[in-house]
């Protein structure tokens, strides 16, 4: 199982920036004053356990990521493949939408380390 760092370090493998202090999310001020531009992502760290009669059976961390980009071209996309590939981690895009408010494509992925 990663923990908190080593999936920080993974992550910056994919290339595409994201807050170290603040992975889970990244402010519309940030957006608005030019403190960063698209692309660029947030994730969750949440540790799980599946536990019956009082015994924890398995425990593990799930990691939610969004990312943000101004283009659909595919090729954020591939950095993120290539880094888990990388790292043989196997993940699921959930979804790939366009959000109005900050008028960005997100694409969201999740994977269990």
């Amino acid at each position: 199982m990663m923990d908190r760092e080593e999936i920080i370090e993974l992550m910056k493998t994919v290339g595409i920036y994201f807050d170290e202090d603040h992975p889970d999310h990244i402010t519309v001020e940030k957006l608005e004053n030019g403190t960063i531009e698209p692309p660029f992502m947030e994730f969750d760290i949440l540790e799980e356990d599946i536990r019956a009669d009082g015994a924890t059976y398995l425990r593990y961390t799930r990691v939610n990521v969004r990312k943000y980009d101004d283009s659909d071209d595919g090729s954020t996309h591939i950095m993120f493949r290539q880094a888990m590939d990388d790292a043989c981690i196997s993940y699921r895009m959930t979804a790939h939408e366009y959000d109005d408010v900050l008028g960005l494509w997100c694409t969201k992925y999740t994977f269990t380390v």
